[in-house]
């Protein structure tokens, strides 16, 4: 049987061989953020970008913790249509 030292070694082992996760686009980040809002149960309509401040621009990646602010608008979209947030109406 072998003694619980291994097994420490071997479970730490494991946990350093795991990739690091890439950094996110600022347009990925914010697209998360709206996504995990519009899966709230008390949501029931579609929730779009109206504005985000500064403006998100193309490359910028995000690889350490950085406020995200920006704004979110209900659409005439319900969420159990399933439509795409960007393809909803104000």
């Amino acid at each position: 049987m072998p003694s619980s030292w291994v097994l420490v070694l071997a479970v730490l082992g494991g946990a350093c061989a795991l990739p690091v996760p890439a950094p996110l686009a600022y347009t990925q980040a914010l697209a998360q953020a709206i996504d995990s809002f519009n899966q709230r149960p008390d949501v029931q309509n579609v929730f779009r970008l109206l504005s985000a401040d500064p403006e998100p621009a193309p490359g910028v990646q995000l690889s350490s913790p950085q406020r995200l602010n920006f704004t979110i608008m209900e659409t005439r979209c319900p969420v159990r249509s399933g439509a795409r947030p960007d393809t909803c109406e104000f």
